[in-house]
């Protein structure tokens, strides 16, 4: 490996290392060190994975990383299509109140979602208020938390996605760290002791965009939000999140490689075990209701198999190929039954 590719690799293993991906950064380190015709360990965001050397944002990464796999091996290479324009659909309201509400598909396995702060206040108190209580109300509402650093890592990536925006890089997002469902939150302080707060979701994998929804709070005398207003407002959120990505049972995404073996976009807060069997799944088909809403998924057919060897961390696992065909970024991953 040549001193420019070590240097890259190197900035690789220090995005992984803030992401708590420690396995990886030591594959990693471990290719540039000591064998230079590694090739296997290639990471979502790096461009040597897809042999790219610019942004190429109409031609998304899982599929330039499927086009060249699939060269490899030899089979038919993966079509490149543009990014399709979002569908944007009215705000549903929902029951404010405590719910507990079991993970998509009943399998015990709870779904992504990514919580980004945009806005001039983004770093007020009242927006970590918001984005904390989301975090403590996540298990009662079956979901896993993945908090805007975390997001932040993984936008603005050349090769990936150039955007600084999160809304412009959900199909990425939806790979790698793999939300399900993206919730971009705006406080805006509204004086008269109130603040206000807009919450923006979308569903990554169907690319389905939702008209925002404006909730007024207010303040107690210190300047924060009062606790039982936060709890009724997340619970609401929550749940009327979990009700829009319910059109499809549990699934995830790989998004990089070890050898024979792949990282999926799952792990330890999201339900997953060692030994657990998943299904790889073709992309399937959306069923639209008369007035173009996503109201269910078809799973595509069944074509291979995989097993999770390792957690690691508590978003992300370690699988093998059991049988069937290899996965690619875009292939769902659903639990065997």
């Amino acid at each position: 490996m040549t001193l420019s590719e070590c240097v890259l690799t190197d900035r690789i293993v220090k995005r992984l290392a803030l992401l708590v991906l420690p396995v990886v950064a030591v594959a990693v380190l471990t290719g540039c060190a000591t064998n230079p015709d590694a090739g296997d360990q290639q990471l979502a965001d790096s461009q040597a994975a897809f042999g790219t050397t610019q942004t190429q944002w109409k031609a998304p990464f899982w599929e330039r990383w499927a086009e060249n796999k699939s060269q490899t091996q030899g089979s038919q290479a993966a079509s490149t299509t543009a990014a399709p324009t979002p569908t944007r659909v009215a705000a549903t309201t929902a029951t404010a109140g405590a719910v507990s509400t079991p993970a998509v598909g009943g399998s015990g396995l709870r779904p992504k979602v990514g919580v980004y702060i945009a806005g001039g206040d983004r770093d007020s108190l009242v927006a970590y208020q918001f984005l904390n209580a989301l975090e403590h109300n996540a298990a009662a509402n079956g979901v896993s938390i993945v908090t805007p650093d975390s997001l932040a890592e993984a936008i603005g990536v050349p090769g990936v996605c150039s955007s600084s925006s999160p809304a412009e890089c959900a199909a990425s997002l939806a790979i790698y760290p793999g939300v399900r469902a993206l919730m971009i939150l705006e406080p805006k302080a509204s004086g008269s002791g109130r603040t206000s707060i807009s919450t923006r979701m979308i569903d990554t994998d169907f690319d389905i965009e939702y008209e925002p929804i404006e909730t007024a709070l207010d303040l107690t005398p210190a300047g924060g939000v009062q606790d039982a207003a936060l709890g009724v407002w997340s619970d609401r959120m929550l749940a009327l999140v979990q009700d829009r990505i319910s059109i499809a049972p549990w699934f995830t995404h790989t998004f990089a490689l070890d050898g024979d073996d792949m990282y999926v976009s799952a792990g330890r807060d999201s339900g997953l075990a060692a030994g657990t069997m998943l299904t790889v799944r073709d992309a399937g088909s959306v069923v639209r209701a008369p007035s173009g809403r996503a109201v269910a998924w078809k799973p595509g057919a069944a074509v291979g198999e995989v097993r999770v060897k390792q957690l690691v961390g508590s978003h992300l696992a370690l699988a093998e190929q059991v049988s069937g065909k290899m996965p690619v970024p875009r292939d769902k991953l659903t639990v065997s039954e």
